[in-house]
């Protein structure tokens, strides 16, 4: 009993750096998709407040069409995550380069029919 006692005193030990290891990289990895969504949406939002104080910016801004690029600018935050998300995430980036990887072999003819299945 003393002997499995001390196996998991270490197998715990070993996780816990793990485990906190896998914490970080979950926080940077939300820490950043938050800093982007801020940053692309924040410019937009500003605006639309601004144009409820003030009509007059409305009229100006009216000329460089400000208000749909920041529209636009604020819509990249939606190509911008998932990109982000697979930076940080292992399992989709294999995938990804698994899918990408047979599209190439299919369009070039060297995948067989048996390996499209598996």
């Amino acid at each position: 009993a003393k002997d499995h006692a001390t196996r998991i005193q270490a197998a715990s030990r070993n996780s816990s750096g793990h485990s906190s290891y896998i914490n970080l990289k979950a926080t940077k990895a939300v820490a950043i998709i938050i800093g982007v969504y801020l940053i692309l949406q924040t410019p937009y939002n500003v605006y639309q407040v601004l144009t409820v104080i003030d009509k007059s910016i409305v009229k100006a801004a009216g000329r460089y069409n400000l208000r749909e690029w920041l529209f636009y600018l604020a819509s990249w935050h939606s190509v911008a995550s998932p990109i982000i998300y697979g930076f940080f995430n292992k399992n989709l980036r294999d995938s990804v380069v698994a899918i990408v990887c047979r599209c190439k072999a299919m369009r070039f003819g060297t995948l067989t029919n048996s390996s499209i299945l598996t």
